[in-house]
Protein backbone atom coordinates (compact mmCIF):
# COMPACT_ATOMS: atom_id res chain seq x y z
CA UNK A 1 0.00 0.00 0.00
CA UNK A 2 2.89 2.33 0.72
CA UNK A 3 4.54 1.87 -2.65
CA UNK A 4 4.27 4.62 -5.22
CA UNK A 5 1.15 4.18 -7.31
CA UNK A 6 -0.29 6.03 -10.25
CA UNK A 7 -1.24 9.43 -8.93
CA UNK A 8 -4.75 10.02 -10.11
CA UNK A 9 -6.88 11.80 -7.53
CA UNK A 10 -6.72 14.95 -5.60
CA UNK A 11 -9.14 16.42 -3.13
CA UNK A 12 -10.39 19.79 -4.44
CA UNK A 13 -9.43 21.93 -1.47
CA UNK A 14 -7.23 24.99 -1.22
CA UNK A 15 -4.94 25.52 1.75
CA UNK A 16 -4.11 29.13 2.38
CA UNK A 17 -0.41 29.72 1.79
CA UNK A 18 0.12 25.99 1.61
CA UNK A 19 0.50 23.55 -1.24
CA UNK A 20 -0.24 20.21 0.40
CA UNK A 21 -0.54 16.86 -1.34
CA UNK A 22 -1.92 13.58 -0.02
CA UNK A 23 -0.72 10.18 -1.06
CA UNK A 24 -1.69 9.23 -4.54
CA UNK A 25 -2.56 12.66 -5.95
CA UNK A 26 0.33 14.43 -7.65
CA UNK A 27 -1.99 15.81 -10.30
CA UNK A 28 -3.44 19.16 -9.39
CA UNK A 29 -7.01 20.33 -9.43
CA UNK A 30 -8.33 23.75 -10.37
CA UNK A 31 -7.11 25.29 -7.13
CA UNK A 32 -3.34 25.30 -6.89
CA UNK A 33 -2.05 23.94 -3.65
CA UNK A 34 -4.99 21.72 -2.80
CA UNK A 35 -4.15 18.68 -0.68
CA UNK A 36 -3.88 15.39 -2.53
CA UNK A 37 -5.97 12.83 -0.65
CA UNK A 38 -5.08 9.19 -1.10
CA UNK A 39 -7.37 7.80 -3.79
CA UNK A 40 -9.78 5.20 -2.53
CA UNK A 41 -9.64 1.97 -4.47
CA UNK A 42 -12.86 1.64 -6.38
CA UNK A 43 -12.50 -2.07 -7.08
CA UNK A 44 -15.43 -3.80 -5.51
CA UNK A 45 -13.89 -7.26 -5.61
CA UNK A 46 -10.82 -8.97 -7.06
CA UNK A 47 -12.29 -7.98 -10.43
CA UNK A 48 -13.24 -4.32 -10.86
CA UNK A 49 -16.96 -3.57 -10.86
CA UNK A 50 -18.48 -0.85 -13.02
CA UNK A 51 -20.03 1.32 -10.31
CA UNK A 52 -22.04 3.23 -12.90
CA UNK A 53 -24.14 0.08 -13.37
CA UNK A 54 -25.02 -1.09 -9.86
CA UNK A 55 -26.43 -4.54 -9.26
CA UNK A 56 -29.95 -5.07 -8.03
CA UNK A 57 -28.50 -5.44 -4.55
CA UNK A 58 -26.85 -2.06 -4.94
CA UNK A 59 -30.19 -0.65 -6.09
CA UNK A 60 -31.64 -1.98 -2.87
CA UNK A 61 -28.94 -0.24 -0.90
CA UNK A 62 -29.92 3.03 -2.57
CA UNK A 63 -33.49 2.77 -1.26
CA UNK A 64 -34.31 3.70 2.29
CA UNK A 65 -36.70 1.66 4.46
CA UNK A 66 -39.96 2.99 5.78
CA UNK A 67 -40.77 3.09 9.47
CA UNK A 68 -41.36 -0.66 9.46
CA UNK A 69 -38.14 -1.49 7.66
CA UNK A 70 -39.73 -1.96 4.21
CA UNK A 71 -37.93 -0.51 1.21
CA UNK A 72 -40.12 1.96 -0.69
CA UNK A 73 -39.65 2.19 -4.45
CA UNK A 74 -39.04 5.62 -5.98
CA UNK A 75 -37.94 7.46 -2.86
CA UNK A 76 -34.85 9.64 -2.86
CA UNK A 77 -31.80 7.64 -1.80
CA UNK A 78 -30.24 7.89 1.59
CA UNK A 79 -32.21 10.71 3.06
CA UNK A 80 -30.27 13.24 5.11
CA UNK A 81 -30.21 12.92 8.86
CA UNK A 82 -31.14 15.93 10.92
CA UNK A 83 -27.53 16.44 12.00
CA UNK A 84 -26.13 16.14 8.46
CA UNK A 85 -24.59 12.71 9.16
CA UNK A 86 -27.10 10.01 8.15
CA UNK A 87 -26.75 6.62 9.79
CA UNK A 88 -27.41 3.08 8.66
CA UNK A 89 -30.90 3.19 10.21
CA UNK A 90 -31.98 5.11 7.11
CA UNK A 91 -30.57 2.51 4.74
CA UNK A 92 -31.78 -0.88 3.58
CA UNK A 93 -31.23 -3.34 6.40
CA UNK A 94 -30.39 -6.22 4.05
CA UNK A 95 -27.63 -4.37 2.15
CA UNK A 96 -24.10 -5.68 2.64
CA UNK A 97 -21.16 -3.34 3.37
CA UNK A 98 -19.87 -3.86 -0.18
CA UNK A 99 -23.27 -3.01 -1.66
CA UNK A 100 -23.50 0.12 0.47
CA UNK A 101 -20.03 1.11 -0.70
CA UNK A 102 -20.97 0.59 -4.36
CA UNK A 103 -24.15 2.59 -3.84
CA UNK A 104 -22.09 5.37 -2.27
CA UNK A 105 -19.86 5.48 -5.34
CA UNK A 106 -22.88 5.90 -7.60
CA UNK A 107 -24.37 8.60 -5.39
CA UNK A 108 -21.06 10.44 -5.27
CA UNK A 109 -20.78 10.28 -9.05
CA UNK A 110 -24.29 11.75 -9.27
CA UNK A 111 -23.29 14.65 -7.01
CA UNK A 112 -25.40 13.50 -4.04
CA UNK A 113 -22.72 14.13 -1.43
CA UNK A 114 -24.76 13.79 1.76
CA UNK A 115 -26.32 10.54 0.62
CA UNK A 116 -22.93 9.16 -0.43
CA UNK A 117 -21.48 10.02 2.98
CA UNK A 118 -24.43 8.21 4.59
CA UNK A 119 -23.80 5.05 2.58
CA UNK A 120 -20.03 5.01 3.18
CA UNK A 121 -20.68 5.56 6.89
CA UNK A 122 -23.21 2.73 6.98
CA UNK A 123 -20.79 0.44 5.15
CA UNK A 124 -18.13 1.13 7.78
CA UNK A 125 -20.56 0.60 10.64
CA UNK A 126 -21.18 -2.89 9.28
CA UNK A 127 -17.56 -3.57 8.31
CA UNK A 128 -14.96 -1.28 9.95
CA UNK A 129 -12.22 -3.02 7.94
CA UNK A 130 -13.59 -1.95 4.55
CA UNK A 131 -10.61 0.30 3.79
CA UNK A 132 -11.85 1.39 0.35
CA UNK A 133 -15.01 2.84 1.93
CA UNK A 134 -12.97 4.52 4.65
CA UNK A 135 -10.70 6.22 2.12
CA UNK A 136 -13.58 7.24 -0.12
CA UNK A 137 -15.43 8.67 2.87
CA UNK A 138 -12.33 10.57 3.96
CA UNK A 139 -11.84 12.13 0.54
CA UNK A 140 -15.52 13.10 0.39
CA UNK A 141 -15.47 14.65 3.87
CA UNK A 142 -12.46 16.69 2.77
CA UNK A 143 -14.18 17.90 -0.39
CA UNK A 144 -17.25 18.80 1.71
CA UNK A 145 -14.93 20.74 4.08
CA UNK A 146 -16.02 18.63 7.05
CA UNK A 147 -12.48 18.72 8.38
CA UNK A 148 -13.16 17.69 11.99
CA UNK A 149 -15.07 14.60 10.83
CA UNK A 150 -12.27 13.82 8.38
CA UNK A 151 -9.64 14.21 11.10
CA UNK A 152 -11.47 11.75 13.35
CA UNK A 153 -11.80 9.30 10.46
CA UNK A 154 -8.13 9.45 9.43
CA UNK A 155 -7.05 9.29 13.06
CA UNK A 156 -8.99 6.05 13.40
CA UNK A 157 -7.35 4.76 10.23
CA UNK A 158 -3.89 5.44 11.71
CA UNK A 159 -4.92 3.63 14.91
CA UNK A 160 -6.07 0.60 12.92
CA UNK A 161 -3.02 0.55 10.66
CA UNK A 162 -0.13 2.45 12.31
CA UNK A 163 2.40 1.12 9.78
CA UNK A 164 0.51 2.57 6.82
CA UNK A 165 2.45 5.52 5.37
CA UNK A 166 -0.57 6.65 3.33
CA UNK A 167 -2.70 6.86 6.47
CA UNK A 168 -0.20 9.11 8.24
CA UNK A 169 0.19 11.25 5.13
CA UNK A 170 -3.56 11.66 4.68
CA UNK A 171 -4.11 12.50 8.33
CA UNK A 172 -1.42 15.15 7.99
CA UNK A 173 -3.36 16.72 5.13
CA UNK A 174 -6.48 16.96 7.30
CA UNK A 175 -4.51 18.37 10.24
CA UNK A 176 -3.28 21.14 7.94
CA UNK A 177 -6.88 22.01 7.17
CA UNK A 178 -7.80 22.42 10.85
CA UNK A 179 -4.71 24.50 11.58
CA UNK A 180 -2.58 21.90 13.38
CA UNK A 181 0.63 22.55 11.45
CA UNK A 182 3.06 20.99 13.95
CA UNK A 183 0.97 17.82 14.27
CA UNK A 184 0.71 17.61 10.49
CA UNK A 185 4.50 17.83 10.18
CA UNK A 186 4.77 14.98 12.69
CA UNK A 187 2.45 12.81 10.58
CA UNK A 188 4.32 13.56 7.36
CA UNK A 189 7.64 12.69 9.02
CA UNK A 190 6.15 9.41 10.27
CA UNK A 191 4.94 8.62 6.76
CA UNK A 192 8.49 9.11 5.48
CA UNK A 193 9.91 6.99 8.30
CA UNK A 194 7.66 4.18 7.10
CA UNK A 195 8.31 4.83 3.41
CA UNK A 196 11.27 7.06 2.57
CA UNK A 197 10.28 7.04 -1.11
CA UNK A 198 6.76 8.39 -0.62
CA UNK A 199 6.67 11.38 -3.01
CA UNK A 200 3.48 12.89 -1.64
CA UNK A 201 4.73 12.78 1.95
CA UNK A 202 7.92 14.54 0.83
CA UNK A 203 5.84 17.16 -0.98
CA UNK A 204 3.40 17.68 1.89
CA UNK A 205 6.18 17.92 4.45
CA UNK A 206 7.94 20.44 2.21
CA UNK A 207 4.91 22.68 1.94
CA UNK A 208 4.22 22.46 5.67
CA UNK A 209 7.84 23.40 6.36
CA UNK A 210 7.49 26.30 3.93
CA UNK A 211 4.51 27.55 5.91
CA UNK A 212 6.60 27.23 9.08
CA UNK A 213 9.37 29.33 7.52
CA UNK A 214 11.85 26.45 7.18
CA UNK A 215 12.67 27.12 3.55
CA UNK A 216 15.98 25.25 3.31
CA UNK A 217 14.53 21.97 4.65
CA UNK A 218 11.46 22.51 2.49
CA UNK A 219 13.65 22.56 -0.62
CA UNK A 220 15.37 19.33 0.42
CA UNK A 221 12.07 17.46 0.46
CA UNK A 222 10.91 19.00 -2.82
CA UNK A 223 14.11 17.79 -4.46
CA UNK A 224 13.47 14.34 -2.96
CA UNK A 225 9.91 14.31 -4.30
CA UNK A 226 11.19 15.18 -7.78
CA UNK A 227 13.88 12.50 -7.58
CA UNK A 228 11.19 9.90 -6.91
CA UNK A 229 8.60 11.34 -9.28
CA UNK A 230 10.26 13.59 -11.93
CA UNK A 231 6.90 14.59 -13.40
CA UNK A 232 5.59 16.10 -10.16
CA UNK A 233 4.43 19.49 -11.44
CA UNK A 234 3.31 20.83 -8.07
CA UNK A 235 6.76 20.17 -6.64
CA UNK A 236 8.43 22.21 -9.39
CA UNK A 237 6.01 25.07 -8.73
CA UNK A 238 6.52 25.04 -4.97
CA UNK A 239 10.28 24.79 -5.44
CA UNK A 240 10.04 27.97 -7.50
CA UNK A 241 8.20 29.69 -4.65
CA UNK A 242 10.82 28.54 -2.15
CA UNK A 243 13.66 29.81 -4.36
CA UNK A 244 11.89 33.16 -4.71
CA UNK A 245 11.59 33.44 -0.94
CA UNK A 246 15.33 32.85 -0.64
CA UNK A 247 16.07 35.52 -3.24
CA UNK A 248 17.29 33.05 -5.86
CA UNK A 249 15.30 34.71 -8.62
CA UNK A 250 16.95 32.99 -11.59
CA UNK A 251 16.36 29.52 -10.13
CA UNK A 252 12.77 30.44 -9.27
CA UNK A 253 12.16 31.50 -12.87
CA UNK A 254 13.72 28.26 -14.11
CA UNK A 255 11.29 26.20 -11.99
CA UNK A 256 8.26 28.27 -13.01
CA UNK A 257 9.22 28.10 -16.69
CA UNK A 258 9.45 24.30 -16.37
CA UNK A 259 5.85 24.29 -15.12
CA UNK A 260 4.85 26.66 -17.92
CA UNK A 261 6.18 24.25 -20.54
CA UNK A 262 4.30 21.29 -19.06
CA UNK A 263 1.03 23.00 -18.12
CA UNK A 264 0.21 26.47 -19.45
CA UNK A 265 -3.03 26.53 -17.45
CA UNK A 266 -1.38 25.93 -14.07
CA UNK A 267 -3.16 28.15 -11.51
CA UNK A 268 -1.21 31.09 -10.07
CA UNK A 269 1.73 30.41 -12.39
CA UNK A 270 1.56 33.73 -14.23
CA UNK A 271 1.33 35.67 -10.99
CA UNK A 272 4.40 33.96 -9.56
CA UNK A 273 6.31 34.43 -12.81
CA UNK A 274 5.33 38.09 -12.75
CA UNK A 275 6.72 38.44 -9.23
CA UNK A 276 9.96 36.74 -10.21
CA UNK A 277 10.49 38.88 -13.31
CA UNK A 278 9.62 42.01 -11.30
CA UNK A 279 12.30 41.05 -8.79
CA UNK A 280 14.73 40.62 -11.68
CA UNK A 281 13.66 44.07 -12.98
CA UNK A 282 12.53 42.56 -16.27
CA UNK A 283 9.50 44.83 -16.33
CA UNK A 284 8.26 43.90 -19.79
CA UNK A 285 7.91 40.22 -18.86
CA UNK A 286 6.53 41.15 -15.44
CA UNK A 287 3.78 43.21 -17.09
CA UNK A 288 3.04 40.36 -19.50
CA UNK A 289 2.59 37.75 -16.77
CA UNK A 290 0.75 40.01 -14.32
CA UNK A 291 -1.63 40.98 -17.15
CA UNK A 292 -2.32 37.32 -17.88
CA UNK A 293 -2.85 36.59 -14.18
CA UNK A 294 -5.35 39.47 -13.95
CA UNK A 295 -7.13 38.26 -17.08
CA UNK A 296 -7.48 34.75 -15.68
CA UNK A 297 -8.82 35.96 -12.33
CA UNK A 298 -10.36 39.39 -12.80
CA UNK A 299 -11.64 39.55 -9.21
CA UNK A 300 -8.36 38.83 -7.47
CA UNK A 301 -6.59 41.76 -5.82
CA UNK A 302 -2.93 40.72 -5.98
CA UNK A 303 -2.45 40.51 -9.77
CA UNK A 304 -4.07 43.93 -10.21
CA UNK A 305 -1.89 45.51 -7.54
CA UNK A 306 1.34 44.04 -8.85
CA UNK A 307 0.43 44.85 -12.44
CA UNK A 308 0.06 48.44 -11.27
CA UNK A 309 3.48 48.26 -9.60
CA UNK A 310 5.11 46.92 -12.76
CA UNK A 311 3.42 49.52 -14.97
CA UNK A 312 4.43 52.34 -12.64
CA UNK A 313 8.02 51.12 -12.60
CA UNK A 314 7.88 50.86 -16.39
CA UNK A 315 6.84 54.52 -16.53
CA UNK A 316 3.26 54.04 -17.70
CA UNK A 317 1.58 55.99 -14.91
CA UNK A 318 -1.90 56.35 -16.50
CA UNK A 319 -2.13 52.57 -16.93
CA UNK A 320 -0.85 52.12 -13.38
CA UNK A 321 -3.62 54.42 -12.12
CA UNK A 322 -6.22 52.16 -13.77
CA UNK A 323 -4.80 49.02 -12.14
CA UNK A 324 -4.38 50.55 -8.68
CA UNK A 325 -7.94 51.91 -8.90
CA UNK A 326 -9.25 48.42 -9.61
CA UNK A 327 -7.05 46.92 -6.88
CA UNK A 328 -8.43 49.43 -4.36
CA UNK A 329 -11.96 48.55 -5.46
CA UNK A 330 -11.30 44.83 -5.04
CA UNK A 331 -9.75 45.32 -1.60
CA UNK A 332 -11.01 48.48 0.06
CA UNK A 333 -9.00 47.67 3.20
CA UNK A 334 -5.62 47.73 1.43
CA UNK A 335 -3.53 50.77 2.43
CA UNK A 336 -0.91 49.76 -0.14
CA UNK A 337 -3.33 50.11 -3.05
CA UNK A 338 -4.44 53.54 -1.81
CA UNK A 339 -0.84 54.70 -1.34
CA UNK A 340 0.38 53.48 -4.72
CA UNK A 341 -2.69 54.98 -6.38
CA UNK A 342 -1.84 58.30 -4.72
CA UNK A 343 1.73 58.14 -6.07
CA UNK A 344 0.55 57.36 -9.60
CA UNK A 345 -2.08 60.10 -9.52
CA UNK A 346 0.50 62.62 -8.34
CA UNK A 347 2.81 61.55 -11.16
CA UNK A 348 0.05 62.32 -13.67
CA UNK A 349 -0.65 65.74 -12.14
CA UNK A 350 -3.91 64.77 -10.43
CA UNK A 351 -2.85 66.25 -7.10
CA UNK A 352 -6.25 66.65 -5.47
CA UNK A 353 -7.12 62.99 -6.06
CA UNK A 354 -3.64 61.99 -4.90
CA UNK A 355 -4.18 63.80 -1.60
CA UNK A 356 -7.54 62.06 -1.12
CA UNK A 357 -6.08 58.60 -1.65
CA UNK A 358 -3.07 59.37 0.55
CA UNK A 359 -5.49 60.32 3.30
CA UNK A 360 -7.30 57.02 2.70
CA UNK A 361 -4.02 55.12 3.03
CA UNK A 362 -3.21 56.83 6.33
CA UNK A 363 -6.73 56.16 7.64
CA UNK A 364 -5.95 52.47 7.17
CA UNK A 365 -2.32 52.66 8.39
CA UNK A 366 -1.82 55.83 10.46
CA UNK A 367 1.87 55.41 11.37
CA UNK A 368 3.22 54.84 7.88
CA UNK A 369 6.30 57.04 7.31
CA UNK A 370 6.23 56.82 3.51
CA UNK A 371 2.57 57.81 3.27
CA UNK A 372 3.02 60.58 5.86
CA UNK A 373 5.98 61.85 3.88
CA UNK A 374 4.17 61.73 0.54
CA UNK A 375 1.12 63.56 1.85
CA UNK A 376 3.30 66.18 3.51
CA UNK A 377 5.10 66.76 0.22
CA UNK A 378 1.83 67.18 -1.69
CA UNK A 379 0.43 69.61 0.88
CA UNK A 380 3.64 71.63 0.97
CA UNK A 381 4.32 71.84 -2.77
CA UNK A 382 0.91 71.74 -4.53
CA UNK A 383 0.67 74.29 -7.34
CA UNK A 384 -3.00 74.80 -6.53
CA UNK A 385 -3.14 77.14 -3.55
CA UNK A 386 -6.48 75.60 -2.52
CA UNK A 387 -4.70 72.34 -1.82
CA UNK A 388 -1.73 73.75 0.07
CA UNK A 389 -1.65 73.26 3.84
CA UNK A 390 1.87 74.07 5.09
CA UNK A 391 0.95 73.73 8.75
CA UNK A 392 -0.39 70.22 8.35
CA UNK A 393 2.49 69.37 6.01
CA UNK A 394 4.96 70.33 8.73
CA UNK A 395 3.18 68.20 11.34
CA UNK A 396 3.05 65.22 8.99
CA UNK A 397 6.70 65.53 8.01
CA UNK A 398 7.84 65.79 11.63
CA UNK A 399 5.78 62.71 12.45
CA UNK A 400 7.32 60.84 9.52
CA UNK A 401 10.78 61.93 10.59
CA UNK A 402 10.17 60.66 14.10
CA UNK A 403 8.89 57.29 12.85
CA UNK A 404 11.79 56.93 10.44
CA UNK A 405 14.26 57.60 13.26
CA UNK A 406 15.69 60.62 11.46
CA UNK A 407 17.37 58.41 8.86
CA UNK A 408 15.25 58.83 5.76
CA UNK A 409 16.73 61.43 3.40
CA UNK A 410 13.50 61.68 1.41
CA UNK A 411 11.59 62.43 4.60
CA UNK A 412 14.12 65.09 5.60
CA UNK A 413 13.87 66.65 2.16
CA UNK A 414 10.09 66.85 2.54
CA UNK A 415 10.44 68.34 6.01
CA UNK A 416 12.71 71.03 4.55
CA UNK A 417 10.08 71.84 1.91
CA UNK A 418 7.37 72.13 4.57
CA UNK A 419 9.57 74.41 6.70
CA UNK A 420 10.31 76.61 3.69
CA UNK A 421 6.59 76.81 2.86
CA UNK A 422 6.02 78.26 6.35
CA UNK A 423 8.82 80.78 5.90
CA UNK A 424 11.17 78.94 8.28
CA UNK A 425 14.08 79.27 5.88
CA UNK A 426 16.94 78.75 8.33
CA UNK A 427 15.37 75.56 9.65
CA UNK A 428 14.63 74.44 6.09
CA UNK A 429 18.25 74.98 5.09
CA UNK A 430 19.54 72.99 8.07
CA UNK A 431 17.12 70.13 7.38
CA UNK A 432 18.04 70.09 3.69
CA UNK A 433 21.71 69.89 4.62
CA UNK A 434 20.94 66.91 6.86
CA UNK A 435 18.98 65.27 4.05
CA UNK A 436 21.85 65.88 1.65
CA UNK A 437 24.30 64.29 4.08
CA UNK A 438 22.11 61.21 4.52
CA UNK A 439 21.62 60.88 0.76
CA UNK A 440 25.37 61.08 0.18
CA UNK A 441 26.14 58.60 2.98
CA UNK A 442 23.65 56.07 1.60
CA UNK A 443 24.88 56.48 -1.97
CA UNK A 444 21.63 58.01 -3.23
CA UNK A 445 23.38 60.24 -5.72
CA UNK A 446 20.33 61.25 -7.76
CA UNK A 447 18.45 62.32 -4.65
CA UNK A 448 21.51 64.19 -3.38
CA UNK A 449 21.68 66.10 -6.66
CA UNK A 450 17.96 66.99 -6.41
CA UNK A 451 18.36 68.28 -2.85
CA UNK A 452 21.49 70.23 -3.71
CA UNK A 453 19.74 71.86 -6.65
CA UNK A 454 16.84 72.97 -4.43
CA UNK A 455 19.24 74.41 -1.86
Amino acid sequence: MNSHRKLARRSPLAVAALFVCAAGGCQRDSTTGAPHASPAKTETSVEATDSSKPSSATDAALRKPDSEGRVNQGESPGGPATDGAPTSRLLAAEATPQELYEAGLKLEADGQTSEAIAHYTAALERDPNLIAARKQLGALLLSAKRFIDASVLYGQLVERDPDNADAHNDWGVVLIQIGSLDEAITQFREALRLNADHPDAHYNLATALLAAGKVAECKEHLVAALRIHPGYTDAYFTLGRACLLQGDVDEAIAQFEHVLRSDREYPDLDFQLGRAYFRRNDLRKAVTHFSEAARRDAYRYEPRYWLGMALASYGNQPAAVAQFTEAARLNAESPDAQYQLALALAATGRTEEAIAHNNAALALRPDWPEALNNLAWLLATADDQRLRDPQRALALAERAKHLADYKMPRVLDTLAAAQAALGQFAAAQATAAEALQWAANTDQQELAAEIEQRE
